[in-house]
């Protein structure tokens, strides 16, 4: 049911007030109101106790598959937060789950809330921050990414995702065609092998930007870029782990041409690094997952195993350590080393 009125006196507006705490008794669900000339038109609607829930390139679950876009299904126990402009704030849990794909699915809640603009928010039951603009209305919401960790003893490595990926929907200035979610985070897989046995257990990897303005990262959702790096705590994986597979939820970012992507794997002891050189500009952009498979690390962890500075081998297994090795000669008298920059001379101490 729609109410018009023209509120050109005290007293017609006073009457409205009368007509608005009725209807609201009656639970009905919108009320428009056109004001007198000059004033601004407002629109409140009252949220349903059930929605329809629809993912667009969104998931809220992952598995280890597809290497193009992120597979969508919605979950048993999965709630999602609604906000409204009146600063309140209400919560969905799943009630069926679409048999099909899953992709689907019905959430209810106990209760009604009232606002001009509504804002959805899944992000594993967890209240972000969501503030209305006071002239347009229109949302912005806050999450912090930083900090995740990847256990190793746990039988899915996938799971600390869920408490970083921020998927929403909105401006929502109607829900009689249900919501459709969608996710805003970029999820990076780091597919790392032949790691030495004994390397030690991986406690961190860290991914850098070198090059370019460096700061291409966000921390925040609502931040400006503002760090070259992220980096993923692992905890209780093994000292033989001589394989492993990385998760990590980013905002999407941008690498310009000509910067690179430094990926550091570090134990107690040890650290490994990989780097990647970009020719043109890269885009990760939201809802994507984007596969990467390394193989091939220079190690340099010179302060753990000391070198003999008159004979740059690894004191350990007699290899060159690779940023140490000097690109010509053999050692010999007649084709000696040519030391060509400061690495070459072994490390400072």
């Amino acid at each position: 049911m729609r109410i018009i009125l023209h509120l050109n006196q005290v007293f017609h507006k006073c009457v409205l007030l009368l007509i608005i705490i009725f209807i609201s008794a009656c639970s009905e669900d919108i009320i428009k109101i056109i004001p007198a000339p000059g004033e601004e038109e407002k629109i409140i609607i009252e949220s349903p106790e059930v929605i329809k829930v629809s993912l667009r390139q969104s998931r809220i679950d992952y598995d280890d598959e597809g290497t193009s876009g992120i597979k969508q299904y919605w979950e048993s126990g999965d709630q999602f937060i609604l906000y409204s402009t009146t600063g309140d704030k209400i919560t969905y849990t799943v009630s069926e789950i679409s048999s099909s794909d899953a992709s689907t699915a019905t959430f209810t809640t106990t209760g009604t809330i009232k606002g001009a603009i509504f804002y959805a928010v899944y992000q594993n039951g967890s209240t972000i921050d969501v503030s209305f603009n006071s002239v347009t209305g229109e949302p912005t919401y806050s999450m912090t990414m930083t900090g995740q960790t990847q256990s190793g003893a746990e039988s899915n490595a996938l799971s600390h995702l869920k408490g970083y990926d921020l998927v929403v929907c909105g401006p929502v200035t109607s829900f009689e065609d249900g919501l459709s979610f969608k996710s805003q985070g970029s999820m990076l897989t780091f597919k790392m092998t032949n790691i030495s046995s004994d390397f030690g257990s991986p406690t961190s990897l860290t991914i850098n930007i070198i090059g370019g303005s460096n700061d291409v990262f966000k921390t925040n959702y609502d931040a400006a870029a503002d760090t070259a790096s992220y980096t993923l705590a692992l905890s209780e994986y093994s000292s033989s782990t001589t394989s492993l597979v990385a998760y990590v939820m980013v905002p999407p970012f941008s690498v310009p041409d000509g910067a690179s992507m430094a990926i550091l794997l570090e134990s107690a002891s040890n650290k490994l690094r990989y780097v990647n050189t970009y020719t043109s500009e890269k885009d990760y952009v939201a809802a994507t997952r984007y596969n990467f498979s390394i193989t091939d690390f220079t190690g340099f962890d010179i302060f753990t195993k000391p070198m003999d500075l008159l004979n740059p081998y690894n004191t350990a297994d007699s290899t060159w350590r690779q940023e140490y090795k000097p690109t010509t000669g053999d050692g010999s008298e007649d084709n000696p080393y040519l030391i060509q920059n400061a690495w070459n001379l072994g490390p400072i101490y």
